[in-house]
């Protein structure tokens, strides 16, 4: 009995993975796909708040993308970090990376990562990535981080809405569209 259990377990694990895997590679929506990642906090000072970024998946050229802009990059090994952090005199970058890099650190530090679909309509997905793509130019990279005003959480919500031209960004986030990909596994998500 309990060895059928367990091949019943690892049978379901096998399609969970195949069926996850296929969801966020994006196959199941419309190219290009918009989403906003949430970070869970982690337990350095720094990382504390947690993280947000944007995902941006498409197929470019023939080539399959699977970027992630986010703008939260930082010396820790600057001189005074700590003290100009906590003073809010820190310069963060904005990069780009690809997902499953991004996604690999977070889950190797014991962090979960909610993502969200933004359901923008084409022009507006391409609109935010040429917009993004002159953000992380080296000329445009660096901004003064500020706890409530310049963050990566307003990074994101300022790249959004931007792109969005108005629209209303509650009506292009649907609860069903949001997932938690498991911290421990990353092959499990909750939706």
């Amino acid at each position: 009995m309990m060895i059928q259990k367990i091949s019943f377990l690892v049978l379901a694990l096998v399609f969970a993975f195949v069926g996850n895997a296929q969801r966020l590679q994006g196959e199941n929506h419309p190219l290009p796909r918009v989403s906003v990642l949430t970070v869970s906090p982690g337990q350095d000072l720094q990382s504390l708040f947690g993280h947000s970024a944007i995902r941006y998946q498409d197929t470019l050229n023939g080539q399959w993308v699977d970027w992630v802009y986010h703008f939260g990059v930082y010396d820790v090994g600057a001189e005074h970090f700590y003290l100009n952090f906590t003073l809010g005199k820190l310069d963060y970058l904005a990069v780009k990376e690809e997902f499953a890099g991004f996604y690999q650190k977070y889950i190797l530090e014991g962090r979960g990562v909610i993502e969200q679909v933004i359901h923008f309509d084409e022009d507006q997905a391409k609109t935010l990535m040429r917009n993004l793509e002159e953000q992380i130019k080296p000329e445009n990279a660096m901004y003064r981080y500020d706890y409530f005003y310049n963050n990566c959480a307003t990074q994101v919500r300022d790249a959004l809405l931007r792109a969005a031209s108005g629209s209303e960004m509650q009506s292009m986030v649907r609860d069903d569209d949001s997932k938690t990909l498991i911290g421990s596994s990353p092959i499990l998500f909750t939706q």
